[in-house]
């Protein structure tokens, strides 16, 4: 390395540093914190968010389990045609009934019994 390199002579300099870099220096570091501190804030919001979000989720999931009908609508008799690759022409058809909890938008169904 040369000896009459600017980095060598200010690291083995006796000087002290200039008032203006220390400012910059420590205007730097307030800024730096202040995106920081405006980050973690941001993500500790988006956690509680997600967090009502996931509970709402699993109360309805638990709604539509327990078939409770407080949030529930029921659509009953309703039929899904399933055809395969094999069969395209004679599609199987099953009954079923929905259930969708209001609340959070989710759906479950419950396949009728038939009698054979």
């Amino acid at each position: 390395m040369k000896r009459n390199s600017r980095v060598w002579r200010k690291l083995h300099s006796r000087r002290g540093e200039s008032l203006a870099e220390v400012l910059v220096a420590i205007l730097i570091c307030a800024i730096s914190l202040l995106m920081l501190s405006s980050a973690i804030y941001s993500a500790g919001n988006i956690l509680d968010r997600s967090g009502q979000k996931m509970d709402e989720i699993y109360a309805g999931i638990n709604s539509m389990e327990a078939k409770s009908l407080e949030n529930v609508t029921v659509t009953d008799n309703q039929t899904l045609k399933i055809s395969s690759e094999k069969n395209p022409t004679a599609p199987d058809t099953i009954t079923i009934t929905i259930y969708r909890d209001e609340a959070t938008g989710l759906a479950s169904y419950k396949v009728k019994e038939t009698t054979p």
